[in-house]
């Protein structure tokens, strides 16, 4: 593996977390993809230490960013949406009023239901 200065991995780690491909943080940061995932096992097996606290969530942190790139949110609109749904929700019987709401099977079908 190359060299990288600690600021060149963060720039990695913050690319993979954005939903960049391999090669597409390989061309960005001007190393190579076997580079690129070492650094993303490094990453995942907890060798960041300001990354410990969410080691067993990357590839989910992952996934979220890469569905809101999906349907065009920014994190702050996915947060306004979530919060506006939970107060919607707590003021209504979910079983009586929405019963559709309660089948939501992945996060597509959610922010679908949500901006729609």
């Amino acid at each position: 593996m190359e060299k990288l200065t600690a600021k060149k991995r963060l720039t990695v780690v913050k690319q993979y977390l954005s939903g960049l491909s391999y090669n597409e943080i390989a061309a960005k940061t001007g190393t190579s993809k076997g580079t690129v995932a070492n650094v993303v096992t490094e990453l995942k097996a907890g060798v960041f230490p300001e990354a410990a606290d969410i080691t067993e969530h990357i590839d989910e942190l992952r996934e979220l960013s890469l569905d809101l790139k999906k349907f065009k949110l920014t994190p702050t609109q996915c947060a306004v949406g979530l919060a506006l749904l939970g107060a919607c929700l707590s003021n209504i019987s979910l079983e009586a009023k929405c019963p559709q709401i309660l089948d939501v099977s992945s996060f597509d079908s959610l922010i679908t239901r949500t901006h729609s």
